[in-house]
C-alpha cells in the first residue's frame, strides 16, 4: 500500500499549482467571510483532488498494469479511502488555522467556541460526500461520475422540496418536531453526524469493493 500512497502523492504533487490556487483562495475567502465556509471549501477543493487520483489510474490501462503489482482490489480502494481521508482532514486543519491566524491579525473574534463546533461538524459532512464520490468514481468514470453526482444532487433538491410540499399539504405538526429539534444540543448533533459518518464510510467501502472487484479491465 505504501507504494500506491507513493504514487498518488506524486500525481497531487503534480499538480500543485491546483492547490496553491485553493489555498490563496481559502485565505481570501477567510478574510472575507471570516466563518466556517471556508472551511468546507478548502475541505471539499482537497478532497476531490484525492478522488481525481482514480481517474489518473484509469488512463492508458492503468488498472491493468496496476493488478499485476502484489496488491489486491481490496487494498487498492483501501488506499483511496485512506487517502482522501487524510487529505480532507489536512485541508480541514489547515483552513481552521487560517481562520484562526485572521481572527488573530484581524483583531476579530469570529473563532469562538460555537465556530469550532461547526468546524468540526464540517469534517463528517466531509466524509459524507467523499462515501458518494469514490463508488460513483470507479463504478462510472471521470466523465459519467460528473453527471451522476449533479443527477443525485437534483434528485436530493427536488426530494427535499417535495418533502416540503407534501407536509403543507397533509398538514403535518412540523412546528412541534422543530421545537423538539431546537432541544438537541450541538454535542449531540455532531456526535450523531459522525456515527452516521463511520456507517456510511463502512457501506460505502463494502459497495467500492463490489465494484472493484466487478471491474473488467
Amino acid at each position: 500500500m505504501a507504494g500506491l500512497f507513493d504514487k498518488d502523492l506524486r500525481i497531487l504533487l503534480q499538480r500543485k499549482q491546483a492547490i496553491l490556487l485553493f489555498l490563496a483562495i481559502a485565505v481570501v475567502l477567510g478574510f472575507s467571510t471570516g466563518g466556517t465556509f471556508v472551511v468546507g471549501y478548502t475541505a471539499i477543493c482537497f478532497l476531490m483532488l484525492s478522488v481525481g487520483t482514480i481517474s489518473y489510474d484509469e488512463f492508458d490501462n492503468g488498472y491493468s498494469f496496476l493488478m499485476t503489482l502484489p496488491i489486491t482490489r481490496r487494498t487498492y480502494i483501501l488506499e483511496k479511502y485512506l487517502l482522501s481521508g487524510v487529505c480532507g482532514i489536512v485541508a480541514w486543519i489547515v483552513s481552521v488555522v487560517i481562520c484562526i491566524c485572521e481572527s488573530f491579525f484581524q483583531k476579530a473574534a469570529f473563532v469562538t467556541e460555537d465556530f469550532l463546533v461547526e468546524a468540526a461538524a464540517i469534517l463528517p459532512v466531509v466524509f459524507l460526500i467523499m462515501c458518494m464520490m469514490i463508488p460513483v468514481q470507479i463504478k462510472y468514470g471521470a466523465e459519467k461520475s460528473r453527471v451522476v453526482l449533479v443527477a443525485v444532487m437534483g434528485i436530493a433538491v427536488v426530494g427535499g422540496i417535495g418533502i416540503k410540499k407534501a407536509v403543507e399539504l397533509l398538514n403535518l405538526p412540523l412546528d412541534a418536531v422543530l421545537e423538539k429539534m431546537y432541544t438537541i444540543t450541538d454535542v449531540q448533533i455532531l456526535v450523531g453526524l459522525v456515527v452516521l459518518t463511520i456507517a456510511a464510510m463502512l457501506l460505502s467501502f463494502a459497495i467500492s469493493v463490489r465494484i472493484m472487484y466487478h471491474k473488467e479491465f
